[in-house]
C-alpha cells in the first residue's frame, strides 16, 4: 500500500492527502489555497511484510492561487506584486480594501510620480493612513522574468512568490550575462536596498511583496529574476571587504546601519563600483534618516552621497579623512560606531564640532549630530588631538591640508581674542568665490572645511585659489 502526504512548512509537519493502496500512479490536485511557499510531497510505500520506503520532494515548491492577500501597514510601505494582475489599474486593486486615504508613488526621471498602473516587478511607495489587508487577483509567474533597467535608481520588486537571493540575480548587457557580484565588479550595477521598519537595509534577498531600490550605472542593462536559483559562490560587495569603521545612526524610531569606511589595495581616489556604495534616495513622507558621506567629486549618475567609501591603504605617517553628514526628520540623531582592525600604529579620531579638535573614537563611543550637521573622521597616525581650554597667544593662519585636495580640504586658524572673523576664498583674478566664515568668534583654535564649491553651490574647476583671514586688525593671505 502507499500513502501520500503534504507539508506546507518545508517538512516540519505533514497532513494526509490520500491512502492509495497498490497503485502505480495518482493524479494529485493541489489544494485550493492562496499561497503555500514551502510545500513538500511525501510518498510512503509499505509492502506485505511491513517494510517501508519513504520519498520526499527534492526541493520545496510553491502552490499559488489566482488571489493574493497582502497586509499593508499604516504609513509608508515599499512594495510590489508577485503576479500578473488581472486589472492593472491601481484603483481597481486597492479601492475596495483601502477605504481611507492612500497614495501610490513610482520613481522615474530622478523623481517620484503618482502611479496609475500596477505592473509586475515594479516597486512602489504605498502610503496609507490606516493598516489594511489588500487582495489582488491575477496569474502567478511560473518562469523566470526579464526586466529592462534604467541607468540610475530603479524601484523594483520580486515578481515571484518565492524569495530570490540577490546574489542569484542575473544581469545582461549587449549579450553578456553576469551574476550580481560580477555585475557590481564590472560597473554595471552598484547596490540593492530594502526598506525595513526602521529604515533602509542592504538586501540579501528579494522577499514576497517587498519593493527595493536597485542602482544601475550603465544604459542597456536588464535583470532576470530567477526561480530556484542557488546563491552564487561570489559574495556580494556589501560583505566582501571588512571596513575600518562601521556607523550606526538612531533617531526616534528610525535607524541607519549602512555607512562604512575603509581601505583596500585596489581602491582608487574615485568611485570603485565593487567597493563603494551610493546612498539611496530619501523615502517620501516626513520620516527619514540618512547618514552619508558627501563626495561631490564622484559625479555618478546615482548621486554624490555615499554609504560605503573605501580609499587606498594608509601611508605610515599620513592619514585619510572622511566627512559624515546627517539628514533627518528629527532634530538630531545619536551616532555610534564599530571599530575594525586598524593598521598598526593608526588611530581613529572624530571632529564633531567643526573646531579642529579630533577625539579618540575608541574612548568617545558616541556623538550626537543635528540635522544638516557634519562631522569629520580621520584614520591614520597621530590624528587624536583632544580639545583643551588653552587660548592661542597670537593670531595665526595655517596652510590648508591636504593640498592639492579632492574633494575636501581643511583650513585652520587661531585667534587669541573675540573678533569679527572673515575667511574668504578668491580665484587668481581676485574675484570672491566663497565666503567660508563671516561671524564673530571667540578665542581659540578654529578650522573650516572647503568642498571646492562657490557660494552658489557650484563645483569650481581645478586650479589655484587663495584664501584670506581677517580678524580684528589681523589679516593674512
Amino acid at each position: 500500500s502507499s500513502f501520500l502526504s503534504l507539508s506546507r512548512d518545508a517538512g516540519l509537519s505533514w497532513e494526509p492527502v490520500a491512502a492509495l493502496g497498490a497503485v502505480s500512479e495518482y493524479p494529485w490536485a493541489p489544494p485550493e489555497v492562496m499561497l503555500v511557499r514551502e510545500a513538500l510531497l511525501q510518498l510512503t510505500v509499505i509492502n506485505s511484510g511491513g517494510d517501508s520506503l519513504r520519498a520526499v520532494s527534492e526541493h520545496p515548491f510553491a502552490i499559488a492561487g489566482n488571489r493574493l492577500e497582502v497586509d499593508v501597514p499604516a504609513g509608508w510601505f515599499l512594495c510590489g506584486i508577485p503576479m500578473i494582475p488581472d486589472a492593472h489599474e491601481i484603483s481597481e486593486n486597492l479601492d475596495d480594501d483601502l477605504h481611507d486615504y492612500y497614495v501610490v508613488y513610482e520613481y522615474y526621471d530622478k523623481g517620484y510620480h503618482f502611479a496609475q498602473d500596477l505592473l509586475t516587478a515594479k516597486g512602489y511607495w504605498l502610503g496609507s493612513v490606516a493598516a489594511a489587508t489588500v487582495d489582488v487577483n491575477g496569474e502567478p509567474l511560473t518562469a523566470p522574468m526579464d526586466m529592462p533597467l534604467d541607468a540610475g535608481w530603479n524601484l523594483v520588486s520580486n515578481p515571484l512568490v518565492l524569495d530570490i537571493t540577490t546574489d542569484s540575480l542575473e544581469f545582461e548587457k549587449d549579450g553578456v550575462h553576469k551574476l550580481y557580484g560580477e555585475a557590481v565588479s564590472g560597473g554595471w550595477v552598484n547596490s540593492i536596498y530594502g526598506a525595513g521598519s526602521t529604515g533602509y537595509v542592504n538586501a540579501a534577498s528579494l522577499e514576497l511583496c517587498r519593493g527595493y531600490w536597485m542602482s544601475v550605472l550603465e544604459e542597456g542593462v536588464s535583470v532576470t529574476f530567477p526561480i530556484h536559483r542557488k546563491p552564487a559562490a561570489a559574495m556580494s560587495k556589501q560583505s566582501a571587504e571588512t571596513p575600518l569603521l562601521s556607523f550606526h545612526a538612531v533617531s526616534g524610531d528610525l535607524q541607519n546601519d549602512l555607512v562604512a569606511i575603509g581601505t583596500h589595495a585596489d581602491a582608487s581616489a574615485g568611485f570603485d563600483p565593487d567597493l563603494d556604495a551610493v546612498c539611496p534616495p530619501l523615502p517620501p513622507g516626513d520620516q527619514y534618516l540618512s547618514l552619508h558621506i558627501p563626495r561631490p567629486d564622484m559625479g555618478t549618475i546615482l548621486g554624490n552621497d555615499f554609504v560605503r567609501d573605501f580609499r587606498a591603504p594608509l601611508a605610515s605617517e599620513g592619514y585619510e579623512e572622511w566627512m559624515l553628514e546627517l539628514s533627518a526628520s528629527e532634530p538630531s540623531a545619536e551616532i555610534t560606531w564599530d571599530i575594525g582592525m586598524l593598521p598598526e600604529g593608526a588611530e581613529a579620531a572624530i571632529d564633531k564640532e567643526g573646531d579642529g579638535y579630533f577625539e579618540d573614537m575608541r574612548e568617545l563611543g558616541r556623538i550626537t549630530l543635528e540635522d544638516g550637521a557634519r562631522a569629520v573622521v580621520r584614520i591614520g597616525a597621530n590624528v587624536v588631538g583632544i580639545a583643551e581650554d588653552a587660548i592661542p597667544a597670537e593670531y595665526a593662519l595655517e596652510s590648508n591640508f591636504p593640498n592639492p585636495f579632492n574633494p575636501l580640504t581643511t583650513i585652520r586658524y587661531a585667534i587669541p581674542e573675540a573678533a569679527d572673523v572673515r575667511l574668504v576664498i578668491f580665484d587668481l583674478a581676485g574675484r570672491t568665490v566663497r565666503t567660508l566664515v563671516s561671524a564673530e568668534q571667540g578665542p581659540g583654535y578654529w578650522s573650516v572645511l572647503w568642498d571646492g564649491r562657490n557660494d552658489s553651490g557650484d563645483l569650481l574647476s581645478s586650479g589655484v585659489y587663495i584664501y584670506r583671514l581677517t580678524a580684528g586688525d589681523f589679516t593674512q593671505t
